[in-house]
């Protein structure tokens, strides 16, 4: 066995905090120091390296047909709840998310139209890049050449059409730009297509390093969900805050799956210095939060378009019901994008499409990804703390791993600190008990019931 390879896959196991779900372990040092060839010695990785999930092939070089993208966006497998089926105005800027997180990885870049997803220009490869550069940092810098390049050509293109919309001899990019919109009588003139051609890098890698990770935790987040009147396909959004890194830090201060800035956490979980306890770092604990947040939104902006809009928008602009169901026709206007000023910037028009692109790419997952290596999802227990004692000291008693516990509370950023009383713990269980730990949770929101802040967390570029 190649342990250079094996240590490589490791490496990314850990960072995805997968290693504790595939494999057994043996003792606490992965988390105090780097994996060594030591620690591997229990860990059997031969399934995990024989599988499609850890080839290259599944993460960088797909085949996947038109045919299966026309078949998931029309839910030909009745897997997606009507309340999320796409609508037919939604459809291009749907189809393009879905092909961003599937087909297209990290060494694909998109050239668009943000003003229309229907129109991409061009799929720019970057493998050739990522397999000759000596390490990752020259591949960023080359990547990031090429793709400035090919955009200031783009620019440049567009702008000699401005001028003379039918050269003899025209470039590479302007011959792509013309093929684009032949035959069509009327299009928006080339100087506005000019500022609203974009790039994107897909993202297929990360999707799939997110559903791993995320593979142990979704059920019981779908539980939450559902125990708090929040439809399950909402889980999906953690996918698209983070692609469930459960060490998800932005540079605004946003933290965790869910992507809680410190305002807004600190109404619904405990982040406390002192204590070393970040509940936005909680995978399960956030959950709750994100559904008390997405319910309160839902009843007061009337839909869940809007409620999700508003996960990453916040209320500004939004049209208020106040408790009355209003439909999708209703908000429909807030995706046009080509009137003089569009009430939602490109971001906030796209997030709704991303999200159902997710719920899609999730619920066909096998389809595009293949099937994941996974064991059954064990059942868990929230248990509170009854006396002060060290995270150590817990897992050690209750004969959890202290690589599971870790797993399970990453909210806990000190293990060697003292836990304060009452404070709750996931461990392995026999049964799950999540409706008792939503129980109490609720209640002690109620007394910080309060309208949510215009702005819940950083907006994406």
């Amino acid at each position: 066995m190649n342990k250079a390879r094996v240590l490589k896959f490791a490496s990314l196991a850990v960072s995805v905090g997968i290693i504790a779900t595939w494999f057994p372990h043996k003792g606490y040092s992965a988390y105090s120091r780097p994996i060594e060839w030591s620690d591997m010695n229990a860990l059997d990785l031969r399934p995990v390296l024989r599988s499609q999930y850890a080839s290259h092939g599944n993460l960088y070089d797909p085949v996947i047909s038109h045919s299966s993208f026309d078949s998931v966006l029309n839910d030909s497998e009745k897997r997606i709840s009507p309340e999320f089926h796409i609508p037919d105005v939604l459809k291009p800027s749907v189809n393009f998310w879905l092909h961003i997180y599937t087909e297209y990885s990290t060494q694909n870049v998109v050239i668009f139209d943000s003003n229309d997803l229907g129109i991409v220009y061009e799929m720019v490869d970057l493998r050739p890049l990522a397999q000759k550069a000596r390490n990752q940092v020259v591949y960023e810098i080359l990547s990031k050449r090429k793709i400035d390049t090919t955009m200031e050509a783009y620019r440049k293109a567009f702008t000699l059409l401005a001028r003379n919309p039918r050269p003899k001899n025209p470039n590479r990019e302007q011959k792509i730009i013309i093929e684009k919109f032949k035959g069509l009588k009327r299009h928006r003139p080339y100087n506005d297509l000019k500022t609203s051609v974009k790039f994107i890098r897909g993202q297929r890698d990360n999707v799939i390093k997110g559903l791993l990770s995320a593979e142990p935790f979704l059920p019981k987040m779908e539980m939450i969900f559902r125990n708090m009147q929040v439809p399950p396909e909402l889980t999906k959004l953690s996918l698209v805050e983070s692609s469930f890194d459960l060490r998800a830090t932005s540079k605004v201060g946003a933290s965790g799956v869910w992507q809680f800035m410190p305002a807004i956490g600190k109404k619904y979980l405990i982040i406390d210095d002192q204590d070393q306890i970040d509940e936005r770092r909680s995978p399960l604990k956030s959950t709750v939060a994100a559904a008390k947040m997405l319910r309160w939104n839902y009843q007061y902006l009337g839909n869940w378009v809007l409620a999700v809009i508003s996960y990453n928008h916040g209320l500004k602009n939004l049209p208020r019901s106040r408790g009355k169901k209003i439909s999708f026709a209703q908000t429909a206007h807030l995706f046009e994008s080509r009137g003089k000023k569009p009430i939602l910037g490109w971001a906030s028009r796209s997030y709704y499409c991303e999200f159902l692109a997710m719920v899609y790419a999730e619920a066909y997952r096998k389809h595009f990804f293949g099937e994941i290596p996974f064991s059954p999802v064990r059942p868990i227990s929230f248990v509170p703390i009854k006396k002060h004692e060290t995270a150590l000291t817990f897992s050690m008693k209750n004969a959890v791993s202290l690589q599971e516990f870790k797993l399970l509370n990453a909210d806990i950023l000190d293990i060697h600190q003292p836990l304060p009383v009452g404070f709750w713990v996931v461990v392995p269980g026999h049964t799950d008990n999540i409706h008792d730990f939503v129980s109490t949770t609720l209640v002690k929101m109620k007394k910080l019931s309060q309208a949510p802040s215009p702005r819940h967390h950083h907006k994406k570029a």
